[in-house]
C-alpha cells in the first residue's frame, strides 16, 4: 500500500506527529507544519484514501488508520523519542486509539475538536455541506450518484440522503459505488461504516492515558460540540481544555495561529 507523507524539519529534534482529519490532507496544516519545523522535526501520513495515498477497498476501520500512521512514523525511524502528537476531529480519534493502544511512545497529546464517540448524523451534516467533497467528484462519478443537480441546496440534501443510505447497509454501498472505488464518496461510506458508527473511547481506556493532554474545542462547532469535548476531558486523568472562541469544526485551517501558539506552549512546557 502507498501512503504519502512528510517529514520536515531537523532530523536531531523532538518529533511532532500530525493527523488530520476525514476530506482533508497534511496539505491543509502547511502553515503549522512550516512554522513548527523550524523547531521540531515534523512527520504525518495522509490517511488511505486521502491525499496522494492509496485508496483501499476496506477496511477503513481505527486499528486500520492509526496502522498505517504507525507504520509510516516507524519506516521513518522517528520513534526514538516519545513524541508529540496532534490530532484534529478523525485524526484527535485515530491519537486516542494509539493511546490506548500503546501503539507509539507518546510525550504528550494535543488533540483538537475531540470527542469520545461520533454522532452520525452531525458527522455526515459536516461531510455534505462540505464543497471540497463535491470539488474531489468527476462529472461521471456526480452523474452516477445523482449529484449533478445545479442547485447547491437541492445538491447537499442529495448527498446527505446517500451518505446516511450508505451508512446503514453494506448492499447499499456495493451496489451505489461499486464501481467507483477511488471515489471519495466510496472512501467516506467506507470511513463511517468502519470508523464513525462503532468506534468509542471507553472510560476504561481512557482512564488509563496518563500522559499529558490538551484539548482544543471550538466554542461554536456543530459537528463535535463543546459538551463533547468536555466530557472526554472529565474521563482523562492528566488533560487539559483550551476553547477557541467563535471557531468552528476547521481550527487547523480557519484558526491556525491559535492552534500554533497553543501547540508551542504546550510542546515547550516541562512535564
Amino acid at each position: 500500500m502507498t501512503i504519502e507523507g512528510i517529514d520536515n524539519g531537523p532530523k536531531s529534534e523532538p518529533v511532532v506527529l500530525i493527523i488530520h482529519g476525514v476530506l482533508t490532507s497534511l496539505k491543509s496544516w502547511e502553515p503549522i507544519i512550516s512554522a513548527l519545523s523550524h523547531k521540531y522535526r515534523v512527520v504525518g501520513a495522509n490517511l488511505r484514501g486521502h491525499g496522494g495515498s492509496e485508496v483501499l477497498e476496506r477496511p477503513y476501520g481505527p486499528e486500520d488508520l492509526a496502522g498505517d500512521v504507525v507504520s509510516f512514523v516507524r519506516e521513518l525511524s522517528a520513534q526514538q523519542k516519545p513524541v508529540f502528537l496532534i490530532g484534529h476531529s478523525l485524526g484527535s480519534a485515530i491519537g486516542l486509539h494509539i493511546l490506548t493502544n500503546n501503539l507509539l511512545r507518546v510525550a504528550k497529546a494535543m488533540l483538537i475538536s475531540p470527542t469520545p464517540r461520533f454522532q452520525l448524523r452531525a458527522f455526515i451534516d459536516m461531510v455534505s455541506n462540505s464543497t471540497s467533497l463535491l470539488k474531489q467528484l468527476s462529472k461521471e462519478e456526480a452523474r452516477h450518484l445523482g449529484l449533478s443537480n445545479s442547485r447547491t441546496r437541492t445538491l447537499r440534501q442529495t448527498l446527505k440522503n446517500l451518505l446516511l443510505s450508505l451508512a446503514t447497509t453494506t448492499e447499499a454501498i456495493r451496489e451505489t459505488v461499486s464501481n467507483i472505488t477511488n471515489s471519495p464518496i466510496y472512501v467516506i461510506s467506507r470511513i463511517i461504516q468502519d470508523f464513525i458508527i462503532p468506534w468509542e473511547a471507553t472510560s476504561d481506556e481512557l482512564t488509563k492515558i496518563s500522559v499529558p493532554v490538551l484539548l482544543v474545542a471550538g466554542e461554536n462547532d456543530p459537528v463535535i460540540p463543546v459538551h463533547r469535548s468536555m466530557e472526554l476531558l472529565s474521563l482523562l486523568p492528566n488533560a487539559d481544555m483550551e476553547v477557541i472562541k467563535n471557531g468552528t469544526h476547521f481550527l487547523p485551517t480557519e484558526n491556525s495561529k491559535e492552534i500554533l501558539i497553543l501547540a508551542q506552549k504546550f510542546f515547550a512546557k516541562k512535564i
